[in-house]
């Protein structure tokens, strides 16, 4: 590896001093990190809107390290960690000049819209790097700070998806510094930063500044996106720190000032409804449907945006991960017998019933024949565990969300995939230490499209992980080069990727799907068997799968 070295971009706001470094391969790269693309949000700006950053605080910045994460709670050491002063992006690229700007991925990270950060110990890019783009990664506002939602005290919500746009806004003016193409800008995230970019999506006031998406494991219309009862949770958390309040103004001013913002991570979770508490859902700030604004992102219930006939014309990639409920086993295997005794905890809360209705003794006793053939939920049980979490979760919300895209927009091809592929990098199912279950935990394709620093190694050429990452590097940065994942110039990869055929409201749905393990080929409606079993109880209680209740 050859030493760094300093190389200078200028942008709009003033200059940038970023590192030369080396690729896997050998090849340079070009990284540009801690880049500030808004005005802090502190002080009076705090819950606000961000603003844009017109010059940075010093005309020649250096770039050699990221910035300030998000106040949020490390989920691997539970330290708060992170500051409000937050806003900062991270450009990458392998070439500064070629004959042809590049195209560019902009990367949303995930984290229950309360954790993460984009930043390089998880979201190195240099895989991506090797096939030709742009990579930029971001952090936006968390929690409360980025979805505390009072509008009447001019709080409209979703701040942090407001901050995810300025990022967007910043690359669109500045991506040519960097060899990139603004009008070739494909978004790109998983889990609840797949779920913003579905948000976007759908927002008219955001869609100008992207061309394609990638969602991984999230779309708006699953089950723990959308904020509930958003006002109580506001006023609840400034109950908890000792302030009551009618006025929702008076409320915000002591948010606002409060300096005790420590104090604020040990309250969050005592704002959840005994509801949430109950199903498992421990994420009170989320976006919410905000009042039509020059800057509102969310103006209508998702799934009413989804069904606009043709309201999406631009190509999008979707899909997740066979064993999507690993995730939510360590919580769930604490509390097996509390599980047990009460099954109707993981009816969906889109099923059209109410929970104390007693028909959902009924279903509960249903899902227990069909996933547990009628036994008890214990530890022998994880696999069938992990399936119903999995699809309470993850499942029935992207299938229904594919099926709506296939029906209502047409103009959109829609490339939809299922990770079920196992290696070594298979991270997060490792932490969880649930390696006796095949396939692949929600967030492990993650390790197969960035470098993380928890592995210092890069696979040997030879091994299935290595070419894991190859094909799976090659057909991301296909689609965003051309918006087709597996193009006919491209003969280096192992499966022709076709698209989610369009469906008129008379036909049935086939959900056509590339399945990405050591064999990658197309297949039909994955997890079939089990996507019917909900499909019917929606169809009793609901009257179609697609309409669920809001």
């Amino acid at each position: 590896m050859s030493s760094v070295r300093n190389i200078s971009v200028k942008v709009k706001q003033g200059t940038l001093i970023g590192q030369e470094s080396n690729l896997p391969s050998g090849n340079p790269y070009y990284s540009f990190k801690g880049v500030p693309y808004a005005v802090p949000p502190i002080g009076e700006l705090r819950f606000q809107s961000p603003k844009p950053l017109e010059k940075f605080p010093e005309s020649i910045l250096d770039c050699s390290k990221e910035g300030n994460k998000s106040f949020h709670r490390d989920p691997f050491s539970s330290d708060i960690v992170g500051s409000e002063d937050c806003l900062f992006l991270n450009v990458y690229t392998p070439k500064l000049k070629s004959d042809r700007p590049l195209p560019v991925m902009v990367w949303v990270h995930g984290g229950a819209f309360l954790m993460g950060s984009g930043d390089s110990d998880f979201y190195l890019p240099v895989y991506l790097l090797e096939e030709d783009v742009v990579v930029v990664t971001l952090n936006y506002r968390l929690g409360m700070f980025g979805f505390l939602y009072a509008p009447d005290a001019d709080v409209p919500g979703n701040a942090g998806l407001k901050d995810q746009l300025l990022a967007l806004k910043w690359v669109k003016e500045n991506i040519n510094q960097f060899n990139g193409d603004p009008n070739n800008v494909t978004l790109f995230g998983q889990s609840a930063g797949s779920a913003s970019i579905h948000l976007h999506l759908l927002s008219q006031n955001s869609k100008k500044y992207f061309h394609k998406v990638i969602c991984q494991s999230g779309t708006s219309n699953m089950e723990w996106v959308m904020q509930n009862i958003p006002r109580y949770k506001t006023r609840r958390l400034a109950q908890l720190m000792g302030f009551e309040s009618e006025s929702e103004a008076d409320i915000v001013k002591f948010l606002r000032e409060t300096n005790e913002t420590i104090d604020i991570f040990k309250h969050l979770i005592a704002t959840l409804t005994p509801d949430e508490r109950r199903r498992g859902l421990p994420m009170p700030f989320k976006p919410v449907v905000e009042a039509e604004s020059s800057d509102a992102i969310v103006t209508k219930p998702p799934l009413e945006a989804a069904k606009e006939p043709n309201a999406i014309d631009i190509p999008v990639m979707m899909g997740y991960t066979s064993e999507e409920g690993i995730t939510m086993l360590v919580n769930a295997c604490r509390k097996l017998d509390e599980l047990d005794q009460d099954l109707a905890r993981m009816i969906p809360r889109s099923v059209d019933l109410d929970p104390n209705d007693p028909l959902c003794l009924v279903v509960a006793d249903e899902m227990r024949k069909f996933y547990f053939n009628g036994e008890k939920v214990t530890m022998k049980k994880v696999k069938e565990l992990c399936n119903l979490m999995t699809d309470y979760h993850f499942g029935i919300g992207i299938h229904a969300a594919a099926e709506i895209h296939a029906r209502y927009q047409h103009k959109s091809p829609l490339y939809f995939y299922r990770f079920s592929y196992s290696g070594k990098l298979n991270l997060f199912k490792k932490w969880f230490n649930f390696t006796q279950l095949k396939g692949a935990c929600h967030g492990d394709e993650l390790f197969y499209l960035f470098k993380t620093g928890f592995e210092d190694a890069i696979p040997e050429e030879e091994s299935a992980d290595f070419k894991m990452i190859k094909n799976m590097c090659r057909m991301w940065a296909n689609f965003a080069k051309y918006g087709n994942p597996t193009p006919d110039s491209d003969s280096k990869l192992p499966c022709k990727w076709t698209p989610v055929k369009p469906t008129t409201n008379g036909e049935q749905f086939v959900l056509d799907y590339l399945e990405i393990d050591h064999t990658i080929k197309m297949d039909k409606n994955p997890d079939d068997e089990r996507i019917q079993f909900w499909r019917e109880v929606y169809r009793k209680y609901n009257k179609h799968f697609l309409q669920p209740k809001l």
